[in-house]
């Protein structure tokens, strides 16, 4: 992580990229403070990336940004048009009843917003299928890079309010399935012990780091 010697270096190299941004002491303890849990490596690159992309000297924010973006792209995200890629390659080799491959849990996350692997073969709106797919899966990608950049204590606060939520998601599922057993309703029981199980699995592929 960056330590006080990486975060000097930065603001060394960001002063000299922008020579009109005066820094003060209590400027590089802030910026000590909250870019601490970035890796020395990334920060530096981000750094530099931003100083090569931007008129402006850089708030924390973008900087914290700035590492999410280039940690999510060597973590080998596909793009949106290699996602859509993927998908129409695993349509063609192994369709409708097969069980498709994908490089990472986000395009399959993406399916399942329009239904599911079944239904995006199925259906007959393929133009708008795969609007709809490449929309959703940007849409991720950018959570993730955006998740990359919140601070640790923020992060823990979103994974402990999701795993919230996400026990609660399938202790709902389940209480409906018992239910359903109980007025003999064996079909629908099986279908919302399905779909829980589902939901358990993509809670947990959702979290899967690529």
């Amino acid at each position: 992580m960056a330590d006080q010697q990486t975060i000097a270096k930065v603001l060394v190299i960001l002063t000299a990229a922008y020579p009109r941004q005066a820094t003060t002491k209590e400027t590089a303890m802030v910026y000590a403070d909250l870019l601490a849990d970035i890796p020395d490596g990334l920060l530096l690159v981000a750094a530099k990336h931003h100083a090569a992309s931007s008129k402006w000297f850089p708030s924390i924010a973008e900087l914290r940004e700035a590492a999410g973006q280039i940690r999510a792209r060597a973590s080998g995200l596909p793009s949106p048009a290699e996602a859509m890629a993927e998908v129409m390659a695993q349509v063609a080799a192994v369709g409708y009843y097969g069980s498709p491959h994908f490089s990472s849990p986000l395009v399959r996350r993406a399916l399942d917003a329009l239904g599911g692997w079944r239904a995006f073969c199925a259906s007959v709106e393929g133009m708008a299928d795969r609007a709809h797919f490449l929309r959703i899966y940007g849409d991720l990608l950018q959570r993730r890079e955006q998740a990359d950049g919140l601070l640790p204590a923020v992060r823990a606060e979103v994974e402990r309010v999701r795993d919230q939520e996400r026990r609660a998601t399938v202790k709902y599922l389940e209480q409906e399935a018992d239910l359903a057993l109980t007025v003999d309703r064996p079909i629908a029981a099986r279908a919302l012990q399905v779909t829980a199980y589902d939901s358990l699995r993509a809670f947990t592929e959702s979290d899967t780091r690529v």
